[in-house]
């Protein structure tokens, strides 16, 4: 039977060698890899361009100590600028009680408009961007919306490569896509990957991020902000995230062994204290000096390696620990925000200079097999209203806990990220209509939604 088997693998195999022969000569495989090489080469020469350097500059003194330092408007003179557009920021001599961030961003409009995660522009006391040629620029915040993790900057330039956002329903589960950031201040680096998931839902309260995008393209800290393009040159996301495990105790012991091995901590502390000792400021003197002596450290032992021209970096991933440090690994799980989402997002931030979002009033959840088949929904479609808020528009219009939501203003409801990106897209104060399903009847409601209230930080 395996003999028989095998002469009939072999007659398929001469067969379909035979059906190349009569068409033609076989392609030389060398030909057609170097051909898609040279593709993949020019998709990373175009979208390099489009990737800036966000480096803001953070304080350690509350707001109270830099009243002084800033203008009527609370916000901190901005840098000189320089020949050429470059920004060279003036000695201060509060600079020990600062730190600086590296971050990634991505040109969205050819007039000087990029946009990065967040946490590059929330409290920052200033930014600068510095583009692919080198070019340093003085950036204004726009706005930052901590919901989906995206702040927008502006720079005095024109002519910028800017991005093109791809359409979320032609990002696929498999599809090959190229990251393009700034990992541990080792600007324009490219790595590759797959989509390996789309529609994930991260984090949990004021913090749950929807329709997150997957992927396998290797994501460091630095990365955040960067560019998620496929193969069409489009955008399909902005780098937000990295997935990290919690320590293991003995992985911390292990930290904190390089750590002291590294820096005298006790012996600075001590220096540190004896200085303060005396001085104006007491404390925070003290603290101020052993802050200085600890920078002074780490700049002796970096070497002008690469992990010392980040500093700090930013995105979700966590603070980078500088230079010889220890560094907690990725799972090779990271995430992106989709296109579609940052559109939005940027449009509003332009517009008004804040992400205002509308409330329906309502917790959800997808429905498993048995609530379907208790609830005779039809199979994938729906989610279910596990509770209502007091006092909100889906209360006040009628809704009731376990009704199906099926559609919102005519889109079809699936995910929790369909109902969040349906809610998200519409303005306060509108009216919308939800059909859904109670009791076996479908029913139809009008419902005025009202504004969200800011997420706490």
């Amino acid at each position: 039977m395996a003999r028989s088997q095998r002469r009939f693998s072999v007659s398929r195999l001469l067969l379909f060698a035979a059906a190349f022969v009569g068409v033609g000569a076989l392609p030389c495989p060398g030909q057609d890899l170097g051909q898609f090489e040279e593709q993949f080469i020019s998709l990373v020469e175009r979208a390099r361009p489009s990737v800036v350097t966000v480096t803001s500059r953070f304080s350690l003194r509350p707001d109270a100590e830099r009243t002084a330092k800033t203008d009527a408007s609370g916000t901190p003179p901005a840098p000189a600028p320089a020949a050429g557009g470059a920004a060279e920021e003036e000695p201060r001599e509060d600079d020990d009680a600062a730190f600086h961030a590296t971050f990634s961003g991505v040109i969205v409009q050819a007039d000087g408009v990029i946009v990065t995660v967040a946490n590059a522009v929330d409290g920052a006391r200033s930014v600068e961007v510095r583009l692919f040629d080198e070019t340093r620029y003085p950036a204004t915040v726009v706005g930052f919306d901590r919901r989906s993790n995206l702040g927008v900057l502006r720079i005095a330039a024109k002519g910028l490569r800017q991005v093109e956002f791809a359409e979320r329903a032609h990002t696929r589960v498999g599809a090959w896509v190229v990251a393009v950031g700034n990992p541990f201040g080792l600007s324009h680096s490219v790595s590759q990957g797959l989509i390996s998931g789309i529609e994930r839902n991260l984090g949990a309260g004021s913090r749950t991020y929807t329709g997150m995008l997957q992927t396998t393209a290797p994501i460091n800290p630095g990365d955040a902000g960067g560019l998620l393009v496929n193969l069409k040159g489009q955008c399909v996301g902005i780098i937000s995230s990295t997935y990290q495990r919690a320590p293991s105790f003995s992985n911390f012991s292990r930290m904190m062994d390089d750590l002291s091995q590294d820096w005298d901590l006790p012996r600075m502390f001590k220096d540190a204290l004896d200085a303060g000792k005396g001085s104006e400021g007491g404390p925070d003197e003290m603290i101020r000096r052993f802050w200085q002596r600890m920078r002074e450290r780490r700049g002796a032992g970096s070497g002008g390696g690469a992990g010392g021209a980040g500093g700090a970096t930013g995105g979700l991933q966590g603070g980078s620990p500088g230079p010889g440090g220890p560094m907690l690994g990725a799972e090779g799980i990271n995430f992106a925000t989709p296109a579609d989402s940052v559109a939005l997002v940027v449009k509003r931030l332009l517009a008004t200079g804040k992400m205002e979002r509308a409330r329906l009033g309502v917790r959800v959840q997808v429905p498993d097999a048995a609530l379907r088949a208790q609830l005779s929904l039809p199979q994938g479609r729906g989610i279910v209203v596990s509770d209502l808020e007091t006092g909100g528009p889906a209360e006040a219009a009628g809704l009731q806990a376990w009704d199906v939501l099926l559609s919102f203003n005519g889109t079809e409801l699936r995910r929790l990220s369909d109902l969040e990106r349906a809610v998200a897209s519409s303005i306060p104060s509108t009216e919308v209509t939800l059909v859904l399903v109670r009791k076996g009847q479908r029913l139809e409601f009008k419902v005025k939604l009202d504004a969200r209230p800011p997420d706490a930080k």
